[in-house]
Order: structure tokens, then C-alpha cells, then sequence
């Protein structure tokens, strides 16, 4: 579990999209995945990087597919031996010179392997990636996904940061961006219920409702009257409040107003015209990329994905949080007490 970046591309006017665009989006993840792009990052900055993604990669297109376990070859063999054949067989198509589109095509028509969704015909693809707290990473993701906007016109993409890159959620299209504040406000108000309704939380107010008791225990919990969500506080509101006066920083920054106080308005930031949209990157935290260049996954990296998605350890000593987190669980299950009788046994032990 780690802290994800998620998004979609859903295409105008509900229509499926066309070849043309499915090979855009699919042509930018692998751009985004070659060895060009490692190269002049290394080259830009100096570095050797081996690899450019930290945790998991950027990849969105619409064509992915499955084994066919009831393949006659197939039946009864293990899982490496389907996929070394499956492999084989792509990399034979690949060496035509064949697009990876139509050498899916080509394997599903032998019946090796079935399309995963919708395939070709498609009005929305969804992907995500989890960047732990590579905020380069994050970037990367976000300028993959501007790139595809300028490429595929006439459709609009959603992203959604779990962790603190974005300041809110956004659309963009043809490489501008709204910023969503509605939907960051929607999750203020998800996380303020869970705050004053979880049962362990000292904001909860259920005890002091007169009728809240009168519900039965499975009923209170189904409709989440009931969450059993520990001790909760009420930082990540507060930070969503420091990313709002944040955004508001940047439209005002962008002359916004020039035309009159009232451009300000919430209601008419959401309903600008795409021509008034903004440029993505006002609504970011700011990334030094020497600073996350060679990222590796150790446990300050972990507990920052963790608490990314939701607590936002970012702005934070995150290694030193991280330490004091282990340190909190190692008690409570008893490790620092001498009188404990808990032994902890690895996996693999007998």
C-alpha cells in the first residue's frame, strides 16, 4: 500500500476514440518508459539513474490482455509456462514490425489470450501510479498526461493526487488545467464526518446525540455511523486549507482579477472557458529534482506513501516521523516491555 496518483481520459461528446488517439496515449507511455527520456534526464542532470521510476511506472493505454487458461495448449500447465509461450509469440510479432496494438490483435485471434476491457472500442481509460513520495515521479506522471492532452484534443483527463503534489484535484485539456476545488471541499467534509463520528476519535459527537444510541450496532455500522477509524485529528483538513489559500495564491497570481473583483468567485473559476484555463504547474508543489534523483525505497520513503494518501508527511521530516511510527507500533505489540510474553515469528520460520 503506498501513495497513488490516479487518472482518467474520458473522451468529449461520448464517443469511443479513434485508432489515431488510442496510439497517442499508448505512444506516450512508452515515451515515458524509454530509454530517451532515462538518458536525457541523465544527461540534464548529471546523474547515472538506472532506472527513472522509484516505485511503479507510468503507463496508460487502453489495450491490455489475459492468458485464455481454456486454450487447448494451456489446459493443465503452469502459469510460466502460458506466459513464455505468450511472450514468445508477441516478441515473433514484434520483430514484423507490427504496432503492440495489432499484435494484441493478432493474439487474441489465435485464442491465446482475451482483451482486459473494453480493448479498441473505449470512451474512458483509468490508470494509476504509485510514486511513494518521489515527487519527481509525480511530475513525470503529470507531464505524461499534459503531453496526451495536447495529443488527444478533444478529451478531457481527470488526476487526482493522494498525496501532496497536486494542491487539488484537476482537469486538463490541450495542456490547461481547472483547478477542482469542489471536489477538495467534498473531501473536507468526508474526512470532518469520519472525524466527529469515529467511534475511537475525541471529536466524536455520537455519544451526545440523544437518538444516535437508539440504532442497532450492524445498521449504525453499514451506514458508517459507527467507523472504527482510532485516533483521528483534524490536521488533514487543516493542510487541505493551506493547499486552498495556496491555489488562491496562484489565481491571483495569474491576473485573474484584472477584469474585476468578482472574477475571484468560485463559481466563476469553475465555469471559465477552456481558453481561461491555467497552466497545470501553478497548481503543484514546487520539484527540485536533484532532491529526488536516485530515490530509494527505504522505510522513511514507505512511511511517507503511506501517509501520503490522506495525512500528507510530505512537508514534513517524513524519516524521522517514520522512525517514531515503527517505535509506536514496536510497543504496542509489546517488543519494548521486558515482561512480554509475544514472540514475533518471521515468515518462513518454523
Amino acid at each position: 500500500m503506498g501513495r497513488t496518483l490516479h487518472f482518467n481520459i474520458t473522451k468529449d461528446e461520448g464517443e469511443n476514440f479513434t485508432r489515431k488517439e488510442l496510439e497517442h496515449i499508448h505512444n506516450t507511455s512508452e515515451f515515458y518508459n524509454s530509454d530517451d527520456l532515462l538518458n536525457s534526464i541523465n544527461k540534464a542532470h548529471k546523474v547515472n539513474l538506472k532506472e527513472l521510476w522509484s516505485c511503479e511506472n507510468f503507463w496508460l493505454s487502453p489495450v491490455g490482455f489475459c492468458p485464455n487458461w481454456n486454450f487447448p495448449l494451456f489446459r493443465n500447465k503452469e502459469a510460466d509456462f502460458i506466459w513464455n509461450i505468450i511472450n514468445n509469440e508477441e516478441a515473433r510479432l514484434e520483430a514484423k514490425g507490427l504496432h503492440y496494438f495489432d499484435v494484441v490483435e493478432k493474439l487474441v485471434k489465435t485464442g491465446m489470450v482475451e482483451y482486459e476491457g473494453d480493448g479498441l472500442k473505449t470512451k474512458t481509460i483509468r490508470g494509476f501510479t504509485k510514486t511513494q513520495g518521489n515527487e519527481f515521479n509525480s511530475l513525470l506522471v503529470l507531464k505524461a498526461l499534459i503531453t496526451i492532452s495536447k495529443l488527444v484534443s478533444n478529451a478531457t483527463i481527470y488526476i487526482y493526487d493522494e498525496g501532496e503534489y497536486l494542491l487539488c484535484p484537476l482537469h486538463i485539456k490541450k495542456g490547461r488545467a481547472l483547478p477542482l476545488i469542489e471536489k477538495m471541499k467534498e473531501a473536507m467534509e468526508s474526512y470532518a464526518l469520519r472525524l466527529i463520528l469515529a467511534e475511537k476519535s475525541k471529536y466524536n459527537i455520537i455519544p451526545k446525540l440523544k437518538h444516535a444510541k437508539d440504532f442497532t450496532e450492524i445498521f449504525r455500522r453499514d451506514l458508517g455511523l459507527n467507523n472504527n477509524y482510532g485516533e483521528l485529528d483534524i490536521k488533514h483538513i487543516d493542510n487541505k486549507l493551506r493547499n486552498l489559500k495556496l491555489i488562491e495564491k496562484a489565481l491571483l497570481e495569474t491576473g485573474i482579477t484584472k477584469d474585476g473583483d468578482h472574477k475571484l468567485y468560485h463559481y466563476n473559476i469553475a465555469n471559465l472557458p477552456l481558453e481561461k484555463w491555467f497552466d497545470p504547474e501553478i497548481f503543484t508543489r514546487k520539484v527540485v529534482a536533484e532532491n529526488f534523483l536516485g530515490y530509494k525505497m527505504g522505510v522513511d520513503v514507505i512511511m511517507d506513501g503511506i501517509n501520503g494518501e490522506g495525512f500528507g508527511l510530505t512537508d514534513e521530516d517524513s524519516e524521522k516521523k517514520s522512525y517514531e511510527m515503527l517505535a509506536k507500533i514496536n510497543q504496542l505489540l509489546g517488543m519494548n516491555d521486558n515482561n512480554s510474553n509475544l514472540k514475533l515469528r518471521i515468515l518462513g520460520e518454523d
